[in-house]
């Protein structure tokens, strides 16, 4: 992976988390949610591990908002 992807993981990993913390959820509802292990959601959240499009719908859904909206950050 080049920086700049890494970058890009890093900065969706950031606003998942975000949108996480300002829905009320914990790791272990959205690893729920989601339906991946506890372990995998967090090593999402952190930019650790790249996420598959599933998973980026499915907390999408859960936050409420467009799919663009965690892969680009353009709205608060």
């Amino acid at each position: 992976m080049n920086s700049n992807s890494g970058k890009k993981l890093n900065e969706v990993a950031l606003r998942i988390r975000e949108m996480r913390e300002i829905c009320g959820f914990t790791a272990a509802q959205m690893a729920e949610k989601t339906q991946v292990t506890l372990d995998i959601y967090e090593k999402y959240e952190d930019g650790s591990l790249d996420f598959p499009f599933s998973f980026l719908h499915k907390c999408s859904i859960e936050f409420g908002i467009e799919i663009s909206e965690l892969l680009e950050g353009r709205s608060a």
